[in-house]
């Protein structure tokens, strides 16, 4: 009997508490979808009566309007480059501090907010190189520096040098960090150390 009672006491509360969650999670999509049908109506109102004052009535609301989503939508791109450059300066850090692996994970992590940082990919190669993972290395650096195209300067310098330290160099290893070295030069002419 006690069992029956706190159960029904239970699901009672618990159907109060999934009322209240309703009504916060419906409550903002009711009150925009008001909005947008007053500001329809007063659009309506105007265009049948062409009169100035119907229209300066939704005025606020469609400016109100246009400057949250423009708002909106710009403090989320800035926030996501904002993020993707401290996850870089800390990835950044880390990698000279020798920790490959949350280096890889922090530099990863800013190059998928931000695909177009060069500088940020080229480290992450770095870090992946340090932690073990030479097979993502090598495919980040095949994007950065394709052996037969111009890319990024410092992963094709970086390439050569890469190459030129091995212990058993073939002549395969010699035109190919050759072509590295030129690739990087096509891009930073003045590159002493390319040179």
């Amino acid at each position: 009997m006690y069992g029956q009672r706190s159960y029904r006491k239970f699901l009672r509360s618990t159907r109060e508490i999934l009322r209240i969650v309703y009504r916060v999670l419906v409550s903002p999509i009711v009150l925009l979808s008001r909005a947008f049908s007053w500001l329809v109506e007063v659009i309506e109102t105007w265009w049948k009566e062409r009169r100035l004052v119907n229209l300066l009535w939704g005025l606020p609301a469609v400016v109100l309007g246009g400057v949250t989503v423009y708002f909106a939508l710009g403090h989320e791109a800035d926030s996501r480059f904002v993020r993707a450059a401290r996850y870089a300066r800390r990835g950044d850090d880390l990698l000279k501090s020798g920790e490959y692996q949350t280096a890889s994970l922090l530099l990863g992590r800013a190059v998928s907010l931000n695909p177009a940082d060069n500088a940020a990919a080229f480290s992450l190669s770095k870090a992946c190189s340090g932690a073990g993972d030479g097979s993502r290395a090598l495919a980040i650096l095949d994007r950065l520096a394709p052996p037969n195209g111009i890319g990024d300067p410092d992963a094709h310098l970086w390439r050569a040098k890469t190459i030129l330290s091995r212990s058993n160099i073939g002549e395969s290893d010699l035109q190919a960090a050759e072509s590295h070295l030129l690739n990087a030069l096509k891009v930073r002419t003045s590159d002493s150390e390319a040179n």
